[in-house]
């Protein structure tokens, strides 16, 4: 089965200093080595992609990894839609220093790659678009379990994806791990507001990516968007709370961050009152 979310990505950067002439292009059986490996990943991936060290002069190999990190199409190279600039240089990050650990490689040829420093985007939806989203996953439980956790619980993704009906308690929902990455893991508790209980049915299934990637891309193209805004449900959520409550700590608590400076800094004076009032009292 073929992976449709995900680049297979041959790195044909090097300056072939040893050979004396670049190794991607000898033949065997008729066929360039940079070809066959790029055959082997479309057994994998749908689409496979041949980075060059002309694409990044001067770099070799790094050169390939710099492409790795640049967006395309709503997610870097190689790696899942949704995927920031940012994390898929801290994942490339953990799997080299992986091979170097377990002496698969001397060193990481990650620490030469430009670290990503720009400003995350945080798309919003306006209560107008929440009340179309709203309008469309009336008869889905699924998805609409899907929307109303994020934009009214201001559930992380990965959070939404592990919440359970039995999940749900009267004031509070239960997250048994908040972050995918935690050694060990830790509970959260979300406090109910009054419109997410107005708008999560009773009963769902899985709310995985897999799950629900193929109906949100009809809300997407109902919704006449180009693709869907990354986030958009979280940052809606913590953008209309701060608005509404002018309260960062409780938005942070809301949202399950340590930090209440940081919310107001990225959070604060994105909407006025007036519009969260709207929202919240869908």
């Amino acid at each position: 089965m073929k992976m449709a979310d995900f680049t297979g990505i041959v790195l044909a950067g090097g300056k072939s200093s040893r050979m004396g002439r670049d190794k991607g292009t000898l033949t065997l059986d008729g066929q360039t080595l940079q070809d066959r490996a790029a055959g082997i990943l479309r057994q994998c991936f749908t689409e496979v992609l041949i980075l060059r060290q002309d694409d990044q002069p001067g770099l070799g190999p790094i050169g390939g990894l710099q492409g790795l990190l640049e967006p395309r199409g709503g997610a870097p190279l190689g790696l899942g839609r949704g995927t920031t600039r940012a994390q898929g240089y801290v994942y490339l990050r953990l799997f080299f220093n992986w091979l170097v650990r377990y002496d698969y490689i001397e060193r990481s040829p990650v620490a030469r790659a430009e670290v990503p420093r720009k400003t995350a985007q945080h798309h919003l939806l306006s209560v107008k678009d929440v009340e179309r989203l709203l309008e469309l996953t009336a008869k889905t439980p699924r998805l609409r379990a899907w929307l109303v956790l994020g934009v009214f619980g201001g559930m992380r993704t990965s959070e939404v994806a592990r919440a359970l009906p039995e999940h749900i308690g009267e004031t509070e929902i239960l997250i048994p791990q908040t972050k995918s990455t935690d050694e060990v893991p830790r509970k959260r508790y979300v406090p109910i507001l009054p419109a997410l209980v107005r708008h999560l049915p009773k009963k769902w299934d899985c709310l995985g990516e897999d799950y629900i990637k193929r109906a949100r891309q009809e809300l997407v193209e109902t919704m006449k968007w180009k693709e869907w805004p990354q986030n958009c449900l979280r940052h809606t959520a913590a953008s209309m709370h701060l608005a509404m409550w002018q309260d960062a700590g409780k938005t942070a608590f809301f949202l399950g961050h340590s930090s209440p400076q940081m919310v107001n800094k990225t959070y604060a004076r994105a909407v006025p009152q007036a519009e969260a009032e709207r929202f919240w009292g869908l």
